[in-house]
């Protein structure tokens, strides 16, 4: 009797899986091609400009060519941590019209211990 039921159940698993799995990945927005509008993205290296209006990070990848990116900061951008020059940080951003602005930025400077 167990035997039966396995030959019927088995074929029917292997149509439902894959169809979940395109449902799926069509569905995804990514993979659809279409990228949310309110979906930001981050950027991670170290501040190399900084003025009240906005932050310059810098991030160099092994292998790559060293890569710069400017935020606006706006009154509503969150900040984590002490902002200053040669600070380690992570920027959330979104793109604008006129740029990215910086929607939150951590600093990732770990604070001085001071040794015994």
């Amino acid at each position: 009797m167990a035997f039966v039921y396995v030959k019927m159940v088995a074929p029917i698993y292997n149509l439902i899986l894959p169809a979940a799995m395109l449902c799926l990945a069509l569905a995804h927005p990514a993979i659809a091609g279409q990228e949310s509008p309110d979906q930001a993205s981050f950027f991670s290296g170290v501040v190399t400009d900084l003025t009240a209006e906005k932050v310059t990070v810098s991030r160099t990848i092994l292998g790559k060519e060293p890569e710069k990116r400017t935020f606006a900061i706006h009154p509503d951008t969150k900040i984590e941590g002490k902002l200053k020059n040669k600070s380690r940080v992570t920027v959330r951003f979104a793109p604008a019209e006129d740029g990215e602005i910086a929607v939150s930025i951590v600093v990732r400077d770990k604070a001085d211990k001071k040794k015994p």
